[in-house]
C-alpha cells in the first residue's frame, strides 16, 4: 500500500491549466523588455550575446577539462573572478533573503531514503539521485544520498515533529551544493551549467499552514523575483 500511495504524483491547483506539454504552458506574469536590453546595455547592433560559458571561458575562470579529468563528464570548476563571482551572487542572494526574514541554514548534504520520501523525489527519481555505498555510510540504519536541492533537508528540519500554529510560518534559506545524476537528461541542455552533476543553489522553504498555503507560496516567489530584479 505504501509503495501504491508513493508513486502518486503531487495533485495540481485546480487553476492549473490542462496541457500535453510545457508548450502548452499559460504565461501569468512576466518583467523586464527583452527587446529594450541592447539600448540599455549600449550594444552595438551586430552584438551576439553569449552563452555563460562562453562568457566565463573568454574571462579565463572556465575549467572544464579539469574538472572533467578528476570527475568525468558534466562536471566543471570555476577559478578566478568567474569563481568570485558564483560567490559574491550567491551571498547577495542569501543576505537579501535573510532580511525577508528568512532563516540561514547550513544544512547536511547527506540525507535518508526517507527525508527523500517526505519530499517526493523519491520512489520517482531515484535514477536521478547519487547514491552513497551503503559500506561506506548509511543514515541511522537507511540508505544514504547526497541532496539534489536544499529543498530536502530544510523540509526535513521538522520532519515528525508537531509545530503550534503561532510558530507558523518558518522560514528557511541555504547555499548548497546540488548533486543530481540527470539520467533522464541525455540530449538537452547540456550546455554550461544548466546539466552539469554538481552545482550551488540558494533555496528558500517555508512550513506554514494549509489556510495560508497559497499567500506564503506567493510571497516567497515574489521574494526570488525581486532578487533577480535588483
Amino acid at each position: 500500500m505504501n509503495s501504491l500511495l508513493a508513486s502518486l504524483p503531487n495533485l495540481l491547483d485546480d487553476v492549473v491549466p490542462d496541457g500535453d506539454d510545457d508548450s502548452q504552458n499559460e504565461l501569468v506574469s512576466e518583467w523586464g523588455d527583452v527587446s529594450s536590453l541592447p539600448k540599455e546595455l549600449g550594444w552595438d547592433e551586430d552584438f551576439t550575446p553569449l552563452w555563460h560559458d562562453d562568457v566565463a571561458t573568454n574571462l579565463g575562470g572556465w575549467q572544464s577539462d579539469a574538472a572533467v579529468g578528476m570527475s568525468g563528464a558534466r562536471f566543471v570548476s570555476l577559478t578566478g573572478d568567474v569563481a568570485r563571482l558564483e560567490r559574491a551572487i550567491s551571498s547577495y542572494f542569501l543576505d537579501r533573503a535573510s532580511q525577508k526574514g528568512y532563516t540561514e541554514v547550513s544544512p547536511p548534504l547527506v540525507v535518508s531514503r526517507t527525508a527523500l520520501e517526505g519530499t517526493s523525489q523519491l520512489p520517482k527519481f531515484e535514477d536521478d539521485l547519487f547514491k552513497i555505498m551503503p559500506e561506506s555510510h548509511t543514515c541511522n540504519g537507511e540508505d544514504a544520498f547526497l541532496i539534489p536541492t536544499a529543498e530536502v533537508p530544510l523540509t526535513n528540519m521538522h520532519a515528525g515533529a508537531i509545530l503550534e500554529e503561532s510558530e507558523l510560518p518558518i522560514s528557511y534559506c541555504a547555499l548548497t551544493p546540488c548533486f543530481r545524476a540527470e539520467a533522464g537528461s541525455y540530449g538537452r541542455d547540456t550546455r554550461g551549467l544548466i546539466r552539469t552533476h554538481q552545482f550551488y543553489k540558494v533555496e528558500m522553504v517555508k512550513i506554514t499552514t494549509a489556510e495560508t498555503s497559497a499567500d506564503e507560496h506567493e510571497k516567497l516567489t515574489r521574494h526570488a523575483q525581486e532578487c533577480l530584479e535588483e
